[in-house]
């Protein structure tokens, strides 16, 4: 796969549903999509710039996802404020 092919393919598709919500947590549910991304990132062809840019800078996307992740964490945890400083440092 290259990054024309993942920037169409479903991965990529908004809006994401769980499909049991019972089944899984909505951060257990983010996790695993995060998971999923870092996964596709890593199995893409670096046949070309952008693609070679985006797996160079594999490390940013984990930040960004573990960020994200560590946001929300401190949400559910009854933080929103730390939440929201959580996540504006894994946007900068």
């Amino acid at each position: 796969m290259d990054i024309t092919e993942l920037l169409s393919s479903e991965i990529l598709k908004l809006p994401k549903e769980r499909k049991e919500p019972s089944e899984e947590d909505y951060e257990k549910f983010i996790r695993n999509l995060f998971c999923k991304y870092l996964a596709t990132v890593e199995g893409l062809a670096a046949n070309d710039w952008p693609t070679q840019e985006l797996k160079t800078n594999r490390k940013v996307l984990e930040d960004l996802c573990d960020g994200i992740c560590s946001a929300l964490d401190r949400y559910f945890d009854g933080f929103p404020a730390q939440a929201y400083k959580e996540l504006e440092v894994a946007l900068n």
